[in-house]
């Protein structure tokens, strides 16, 4: 893992009641997924709920699933070859990032992502 990437994940971590969020380039979002140091990966997906099918008034929801780490890595690379727009400017891919409590002692430094 680059010394950036290690940073930006060590500040998120850090950020006691912040945000654990953090934005990604292509390349660094593969590198992450393919990091031995994530144990748990999930797909998360903003949605938005209705109370009948003529209201416009929309109640927002969340949901996530767990994914294996081969779906990971195919999120990544589907970004990473995507990651620039029409003009060439980068484009960042944000990440949740939170320590993972393994019941495994010698695993004390798991990490959790949600993408």
């Amino acid at each position: 893992m680059t010394n950036n990437l290690k940073l930006l994940i060590d500040s998120a971590l850090a950020n006691d009641g912040g945000s654990n969020n953090i934005k990604l380039t292509g390349e660094q979002l593969l590198e992450l997924v393919n990091s031995r140091r994530v144990s748990i990966f999930q797909l998360g997906k903003q949605y938005s709920r209705y109370d009948s099918p003529e209201s416009d008034m929309a109640y927002q929801g969340y949901a996530c699933i767990q994914i294996t780490r081969k779906q990971a890595i195919n999120v990544a690379t589907d970004f990473k070859n995507n990651d620039k727009d029409t003009d060439g400017n980068q484009l960042y891919y944000r990440v949740y990032v939170s320590k993972w409590n393994s019941w495994k002692k010698d695993k004390t430094n798991e990490l959790y992502i949600n993408l």
